[in-house]
């Protein structure tokens, strides 16, 4: 398992940095706005924060399926099995490289709204450090959501299969989650009840963790009965 972690990292190692690289540079762009510019700085912050964390939400789950299609281009599947390596221990790496971009993400989104926050107007506060932690905890279960989808739909149908169903996805809540969300905050606002919107996230979060529970197990079972 070692071996196939090790291997992905190395050809996608590229990938990983290239990521690792907008982080930093949209970080260096944001700071020297600040600087330069107050007045245009406040008027793209928002979009700037939500295009770099939905980069990173998109781009993660398609480093990992270039992995899949790596092994498929080169009939990696063809001989790997009739090694001393098992179909469970293939996907256990996958998952592996997975959760190492979920932790490379994490660790990239919180330096960068940390460092927005802190420059900003009203500049970083403890309720403020609570809304990033929340803020990146959703978007992580998202990010895993992804990822956990990519492996399953890989193992069962092959990686072009899942990265279609993946655009498809997003593009489907790209288009209603915003409403979504405007919908629960205002109703909140008109009942004057923030108690809502942690019911909301509460509910949203379990119905997440469900379906990545339900497809890491499927993934498992779908790899032992694929036929190579």
């Amino acid at each position: 398992m070692k071996g196939q972690l090790a291997k992905d990292l190395y050809l996608r190692r590229k990938d990983l940095i290239l990521l690792v690289i907008v982080y930093l540079a949209t970080i260096a762009f944001t700071v020297v706005l600040r600087i330069a510019d107050p007045v245009s700085y406040s008027e793209i912050d928002p979009a700037g924060r939500i295009f770099v964390i939905a980069y990173s939400i998109l781009l993660a789950p398609v480093i990992l399926s270039y992995t899949f299609f790596n092994d498929e281009k080169c009939g990696h599947q063809l001989y790997t099995f009739i090694t001393p390596i098992t179909r469970k221990e293939y996907v256990s790496a996958k998952y592996l490289f997975a959760l190492i971009n979920v932790a490379l993400c994490a660790v990239l989104m919180f330096a960068f709204l940390f460092i927005a926050s802190a420059i900003s107007e009203k500049g970083i506060t403890s309720d403020g450090l609570k809304k990033i932690f929340l803020f990146i905890g959703i978007m992580l279960a998202i990010e895993i959501l992804a990822n956990t989808l990519i492996i399953s739909v890989s193992v069962k149908e092959g990686a072009q299969v899942a990265v279609i169903i993946l655009c498809v996805l997003a593009l489907i809540l790209g288009a209603v989650f915003p409403m979504e969300i405007t919908f629960v905050l205002d109703y909140a606002r008109e009942k004057n009840s923030p108690q809502l919107v942690t019911a909301y996230i509460i509910v949203e979060t379990v119905l997440i963790l469900g379906v990545e529970i339900w497809l890491f197990i499927m993934s498992y079972k779908w790899a032992e009965k694929k036929e190579v």
